[in-house]
């Protein structure tokens, strides 16, 4: 990749903001080479809510998924001319 997590980083601003969304907010970065990027910066979770959720014996805790996961996989094997290509996560 032609930049760093700190270029990145330092652009997270509210005046790059482009959206917000259930799973997060999307910022417009543009890196030292000129290009711009889109980067989503997820919500936090809270932990004790999912270990809870996890734990729960109503046997839903097997289709409990890690929405991260989920959404970085659905990312990378999704081809499509409107939506972005995915370049990594941190």
């Amino acid at each position: 990749m032609s930049f760093s997590i700190d270029q990145v980083v330092r652009s997270l601003v509210d005046g790059n903001i482009i959206s917000k969304g259930c799973s997060g907010v999307v910022y417009r970065v543009g890196i030292d080479t000129g290009e711009v990027i889109a980067v989503k910066k997820l919500w936090p979770s809270t932990h004790t809510a999912a270990t809870a959720i996890c734990k729960a014996d109503d046997g839903t805790s097997g289709r409990v998924r890690d929405s991260f996961s989920a959404e970085v996989r659905t990312l990378g094997s999704i081809r499509h001319k409107n939506i972005v290509r995915f370049l990594g996560c941190c």
